[in-house]
């Protein structure tokens, strides 16, 4: 196996067993010019090295290390593709990442000449905006995401997106978020290899090398099938928008407002059409003219906007009609009650309560008087493993709080603070959702953002499944077979001579007749 090296710029060569194979290192890069080596890709003949500030893809002979310069990718920066990061061939296409253009160009692997039609421009919009090394089994095609640094909260964890090579769209079922390996202390995967078996992740951060099988179709630990997912629910058109570090989340039913922490803005989108309503926004002059320059989460009592802020402490106020800051409703009491890391925040419209990454804790405070109010803190996360929160909202009832390192949500009694561990959504993991940076509820569903891949997830506060008929179906006996959500009665509306049907379970099977027959899912 050969691994670049930024900094030596040189194969280092290593027996797949480990042990360093000094005598195939390849050490001809540097009096080549190519000092800024990033991807590596071979057909076992030619070995190719991706170069990032030459915006070039030298070529050396595998077994002698010399230089072949005509078989090199000469022609990268006037395609674009000027951040060069990642290299994979089938023997006939070259693909090639760009870091900045978050996307993958395709040229011809003899020619070298672009093929256009072959890129992968779809990597924005899927959330992978920092996208390495890349590699294939041919059906799939695999980018490492090294992820990033990020204020909201500490390092974003990276991972592995999926593409389907002849579609050259997200497959996200095939996704890699590599939870053993973050276990293990992976956060940023840079290279791919894989012997189509097992696939080897070099960590840029940690400078190891981890491995992982990729017989099954996902690595992923099994969920508890509690039903909560609503993949109906969930609106991933932000990243297209510019959204694309989403923080916090509210809505009023009609309109969806998102905070961008990044971008120091509040983007509203419509919720019937999922279309944006640009004339309500919260633009990023008036957040950064009010010096709200991180927002954070937001919440509203339907007049008032509320945002709190991670650099400034204070919670800032806006009339959510006319959209300008309103100083005299603002909360500025955060530092004083040592609430220095607000996050997310939610209120019943008399106290608010503000979530605190770093004390791990939700402090309270009067909604009217700003003042804080300590007996209504909430500081039983750190005993429940909850040492992370990052968004929170409420049904008035329990109040839930996502961890950004668990991946999860923990759920409190909203007056006794007690732990209420069957209220927990434990599927974000499962889901993708590894990034929970704002939540919101309408009392049925419950929608967190995810920071790292611009989308908001939907889940079900009752964790079950919507009643139904689902199909209708003809069994090998020629009876007619329909699966169902709840308990099938017959239609009360149906008249003439028919048998009545009551609470049946499913699935249910009927002898086809002439007479027609209703029936109805509750």
């Amino acid at each position: 196996m050969y691994v670049t090296d930024w900094l030596f710029s040189k194969l280092f060569a290593y027996n797949l067993a480990g042990p360093r194979d000094y005598a195939n290192d390849i050490n001809t890069l540097a009096p080549a010019g190519n000092r800024t080596t990033r991807g590596v890709w071979s057909d076992g003949t030619i070995i190719w090295v991706c170069d990032d500030f030459e915006d070039r893809i030298f070529a050396y002979n595998l077994q002698s290390g010399e230089r072949q310069e005509d078989r090199e990718f000469d022609t990268l920066a006037g395609a674009g593709n000027d951040t060069p990061a990642g290299l994979w061939s089938d023997g006939s296409t070259m693909w090639v990442t760009d870091d900045k253009d978050e996307k993958i160009y395709a040229y011809d692997l003899m020619t070298t000449l672009r093929q256009p039609q072959l890129d992968f421009d779809s990597l924005s919009a899927a959330g992978n905006h920092n996208p390495r090394d890349l590699w294939s089994n041919g059906t799939t095609l695999w980018v490492a995401d090294t992820g990033d640094w990020s204020s909201w909260g500490d390092w974003v964890h990276g991972k592995v997106f999926a593409y389907d090579m002849a579609t050259r769209q997200r497959d996200a079922a095939k996704d890699f978020d590599f939870q053993s390996l973050r276990d293990a202390g992976a956060t940023s995967p840079a290279g791919l290899w894989s012997n189509g078996s097992t696939l080897y992740v070099s960590d840029w951060r940690n400078h190891r090398m981890f491995s992982t099988p990729i017989g099954k179709a996902s690595p992923l630990e099994p969920a508890p099938v509690d039903f909560s997912r609503n993949p109906e629910g969930d609106f991933s058109k932000m990243a297209e928008q510019g959204n694309m570090h989403p923080s916090g989340i509210w809505s009023n039913g009609t309109t969806q407002w998102i905070a961008d922490i990044a971008d120091d803005m509040i983007y509203a989108y419509d919720i019937a059409t999922g279309l944006r309503a640009e004339n309500l926004d919260f633009d990023t002059q008036t957040l950064q003219g009010a010096g709200n320059g991180s927002p954070t989460g937001i919440w509203s009592n339907g007049f008032t906007l509320y945002v709190t802020d991670d650099v400034d402490d204070k919670i800032y106020a806006y009339d959510l009609n006319v959209q300008i800051n309103v100083k005299s409703r603002e909360i500025n009491t955060l530092g004083e009650a040592g609430n220095q890391w607000p996050r997310g925040l939610w209120s019943n419209g008399t106290t608010m309560w503000v979530a605190d990454w770093e004390d791990d804790k939700l402090y309270a405070y009067d909604l009217k008087s700003g003042s804080h109010t300590p007996a209504k803190d909430i500081e039983t996360l750190k005993a429940a493993g909850n040492e992370d929160p990052s968004s929170i909202g409420s049904d008035g009832t329990i109040i839930w709080v996502a961890d950004w390192e668990d991946d999860k949500v923990y759920a409190y009694d909203l007056n006794s603070k007690e732990r209420v561990p069957e209220r927990d959504f434990d599927s974000l993991r499962q889901t993708g959702n590894l990034s929970p940076s704002g939540m919101w509820s309408d009392g049925h569903n419950l929608w967190i953002t995810d920071f790292a891949d611009a989308q908001v997830y939907a889940y079900r506060l009752s964790k079950q499944l919507p009643s139904g008929i689902h199909s209708i179906r003809r069994n090998d006996a020629e009876e007619i077979v329909i699966d169902f959500i709840g308990t099938l009665k017959s239609s009360m509306t149906l008249d003439g001579d028919f048998l009545p049907v009551e609470n049946a379970v499913s699935p249910f099977i009927v002898t086809p007749s002439r007479q027609a027959s209703f029936f109805v899912a509750e």
